[in-house]
Parts: structure tokens; sequence; C-alpha cells
């Protein structure tokens, strides 16, 4: 459960648009640096949790004391960080 925490914590943390600091209307395959961008403006760390969040959320037992505390996170995490 700790890690699920950490990863949606972490997330509304760092998440923002343009992580990278491209121009707009950037090209992927033309940003020459895009590697050296992505690993300074998002880690190792926030891509892990961007990647495994969901799968640690759906290891989490489905009873318990546990489930109206992780409800609450992800709602929040849902409603203020994802895009519509």
């Amino acid at each position: 459960m700790e890690i699920l925490f950490f990863c949606l914590n972490l997330m509304k943390q760092k998440l923002k648009k343009n992580i990278c600091n491209l121009d707009d209307y950037a090209i992927l395959s033309e940003v020459e640096d895009l590697s050296a961008r992505q690993q300074g403006h998002i880690g190792d760390t926030l891509e892990y949790a961007c990647q495994f969040w969901a799968r640690h959320l759906l290891w989490m037992p489905g009873t318990g004391s546990h489930v109206e505390e992780v409800q609450k996170a992800v709602d929040q995490f849902s409603t203020t960080c994802l895009p519509y």
C-alpha cells in the first residue's frame, strides 16, 4: 500500500504539462536531446510511478480498513492530475 501512495503523491507533485520543456509543436524525432531531457525532468523514479501505480492498485486487497483511504487517494489524483 505504501508504494501505491508514494507513486500517487510523487505524480501529483512532479507531473506537469510539457514536463520536458519542449518547444510548441516539437516533433519528438527531431528533438536532439530528448533522452537527456527525459532523464533530467522525469527520471527513473517518476517514470516507475507513472508506469506501475495502477499495477500496485490492482495488487491491493479489495477489502479491509485501507479501502476507503485508497479510494480517496485515487479519486483525488484522478480529479486533480489527469487531463480531461
